[in-house]
């Protein structure tokens, strides 16, 4: 019994543990990524002198930025997945730390997600000492870090298959990277898509940010 007292304090301790930061997205990515040639043709230190178009699209997740929606119709092979959506996890874990809800194409590609980019950007910027269980688990196990979540202080990042929102129903989230968003299913099918994801975002009303990203395959959609 007082074991699972001392816990819940200190669970409420750290709940509190916010990290709330004026300093940019793209600022922090240079200032702590390191890339590893498993993961980039450029190994070492971040920079944005690549891709300098992503600059204004991470810096989109400060807090006293207004935009909440945020679609994205790009090329492949441009750096996104990189400059916007590991970096920004990043920065939102350190800096701001708060629900994230990551979907990819399917469940294959957003665990390989997960398992290498996400987890090569934890270690690299030194943050897996920031993952910690939220809540325990039964028989006292506490998983907080595995391939389709990671828990932090403070919030937690949960992955998805873009192709079955319907697993999203319990999720709330206040910021939301929708990968490969063309193959979600379209408003004709069950569940309507767009409009359960967005669902997934209302408790935080004008906090929320949304980043819809997507390489166009067929015109008409």
């Amino acid at each position: 019994m007082k074991e699972s007292i001392d816990q819940k304090i200190l669970d409420i301790i750290y709940s509190d543990d916010f990290r709330l930061s004026d300093l940019k997205p793209s600022d922090w990515a240079e200032e702590n990524r390191v890339m590893t040639s498993d993961v980039s043709p450029y190994p070492g230190p971040f920079k944005y002198n690549r891709t300098p178009y992503l600059k204004e699209v991470v810096n989109l997740l400060m807090p006293d930025n207004p935009a909440t929606r945020i679609a994205i119709m790009k090329g492949a092979q441009i750096g996104s997945s990189t400059g916007l959506i590991e970096n920004g996890i990043g920065w939102i874990m350190s800096q701001n730390p708060t629900n994230i809800l990551l979907a990819a194409r399917d469940e294959g590609m957003v665990k390989d997600m997960m398992d290498s980019k996400i987890d090569q950007m934890i270690d690299s910027c030194d943050l897996r000492k920031l993952i910690r269980p939220n809540v325990m688990r039964a028989k006292n196990q506490r998983t907080g870090d595995t391939s389709m979540k990671k828990e932090f202080s403070g919030g937690s990042l949960k992955a998805y298959s873009i192709q079955k929102p319907g697993r999203m129903r319990q999720v709330s989230a206040q910021i939301g990277f929708l990968d490969d968003f063309e193959a979600a299913p379209s408003d004709k099918d069950a569940g309507a898509a767009y409009g359960l994801f967005q669902t997934r975002f209302a408790a935080y009303g004008d906090r929320a940010k949304v980043f819809m990203i997507s390489t166009p395959e067929v015109k008409q959609t």
